[in-house]
């Protein structure tokens, strides 16, 4: 008897473990939706661009023409926890120029559906941080994630993006001081909270590794990014007040010295990317 009440406690609580699950917890990876699409679906890869969106409410499946959205499909339900079945406008095509499941999981794209609870659609910054803003009790991945979602939300009011909606994207005047007292405010909210967010996870775990390396790189570029973002739309004063607030490991300082030695007066220097560009602006 003691062994069957046991079993029934036991089954007890791995159900409530289960449904105490966050909800992005309970989504298939990315990996496994690609997988599951091109198992089922070969689609054009011209005129057409076919994206996936981890939304709310599940996994969904975009088309577009150009920059016009021409079908949207729910493809896994976090209701009810299965994929459904599609009919894409340009399914089973005869075009020689087809998408492949390559195209979707190199480079650095699959890692930001891992970080980030929601991506891949516009807004999806707004939902994430609806959901999870000013929380830090989250696994590390998922700080790492909310850190991008913030610096969304503040950089696409100033240079737009990929997937920021025109109306969200502020119209600013060229040169200096161009935000609004209102508008500065809310851009250094979400700056800081990004900020907030790389800070708390390179206490935690400073060898976490993002896409360009360590949190304690990646979160000495963001502050740089925002200087210059502020240096660029605002003054360099207020570019100041995030130069002031970061330091980056003596390597990195010593390669951005060598780089600017190497360089004749008023030469021109050609950066590949994050580590060899923001340790340089900040020297």
């Amino acid at each position: 008897m003691m062994r069957f009440w046991c079993c029934l406690y036991f089954a007890g609580y791995l159900l409530s473990a289960v449904s105490a699950q966050p909800e992005y917890a309970r989504f298939p990876t990315y990996l496994a939706v690609v997988d599951s699409f091109f198992n089922s679906y070969q689609v054009d890869a011209h005129p057409y661009t076919t994206k996936f969106e981890k939304r709310t409410t599940g996994w969904f499946v975009s088309v577009w023409r150009l920059d016009s959205l021409v079908q949207q499909m729910p493809f896994w339900s976090l209701a009810d926890n299965k994929f459904k079945r599609l009919k894409p406008v340009h399914a089973n095509s005869d075009s020689d120029l087809v998408l492949t499941r390559d195209a979707y999981t190199t480079g650095w794209i699959a890692s930001n559906y891992r970080f980030c609870p929601y991506y891949g659609y516009p807004g999806w910054y707004l939902d994430v941080i609806s959901t999870f803003g000013g929380r830090f009790d989250l696994p590390d991945s998922i700080l790492y994630g909310m850190a991008r979602a913030y610096a969304a939300a503040s950089g696409g009011r100033l240079d737009g993006g990929e997937y920021v909606s025109p109306d969200y994207k502020w119209h600013l005047a060229d040169g200096p001081n161009s935000l609004s007292r209102e508008q500065l405010e809310e851009y250094m909210r979400s700056a800081d909270m990004s900020l907030a967010y790389y800070d708390s996870l390179a206490r935690r775990t400073p060898d976490f590794k993002t896409h360009v390396g360590e949190v304690m790189v990646k979160r000495a570029n963001e502050y740089v990014w925002h200087a210059l973002q502020l240096q660029l739309f605002q003054n360099d004063s207020i570019a100041g007040h995030y130069l002031g607030r970061i330091w980056y490991d003596p390597y990195y300082m010593a390669l951005a010295h060598h780089y600017l030695n190497s360089c004749q007066p008023n030469g021109i220097l050609f950066t590949n990317g994050d580590n060899d560009s923001f340790p340089l602006r900040f020297v």
